[in-house]
């Protein structure tokens, strides 16, 4: 039985663009450049994208890794017959960063969802030394029948924990939790 799942762009179509991909179609000129992290210009030049993908020299080319294997073309191109999928970015309230045990922290909020099969969770931006970046993202199922609940939404993070705070962006902007210790 064949997956059905609607595909999203940050889930399914943009990893499938390697930072190689998008250095060459920056180097491109203006007309025919697309940066392929843009939801909005990969959704305006899909049809150019799946015409580049099935040309008889495909993109990418096999001397940078491609051409893409069919599975990710008609990937792709469903997404665009599935009307562009992509993440919501809800509103959380409640934010809290809590110190469980030496070097182990639980981050979470509440989100109000629109029904019990939207899923909510924290996508990691960045995890690096100096900066602790999470974005509050969610999935909606089309066509679920509304039944709006808040949620609790958790993330475990392990330490050592090198920064100040942690920051979570949501559909509000920036909400910085510092750093318990204690």
């Amino acid at each position: 039985m064949a997956n059905t799942r609607r595909p999203i762009f940050e889930l399914h179509i943009q990893p499938m663009f390697r930072t190689l991909d998008r250095v060459h179609m920056t180097r491109l000129a203006a007309n025919k450049r697309i940066d392929f992290a843009d939801y909005q210009q990969v959704r305006a030049k899909s049809a150019k994208i799946v015409a580049l993908l099935n040309d008889p020299s495909p993109m990418p080319t096999r001397g940078t890794g491609g051409p893409w294997p069919q599975e990710w073309i008609d990937l792709f191109f469903r997404w665009t017959q599935t009307d562009f999928g992509r993440l919501a970015k809800p509103t959380g309230s409640n934010f809290k960063l809590v110190l469980d045990a030496p070097d182990r922290y639980t981050l979470s909020c509440d989100v109000a969802r629109p029904d019990a099969s939207a899923t909510a969770w924290f996508d990691v931006q960045r995890a690096q030394p100096d900066a602790q970046v999470y974005e509050l993202v969610m999935e909606q199922i089309d066509g679920a029948a509304p039944a709006p609940e808040t949620v609790t939404v958790e993330e475990r993070i392990r330490g050592p924990l090198t920064v100040a705070e942690v920051v979570v962006i949501d559909a509000a902007g920036e909400h910085r939790l510092p750093l318990p210790t204690s």
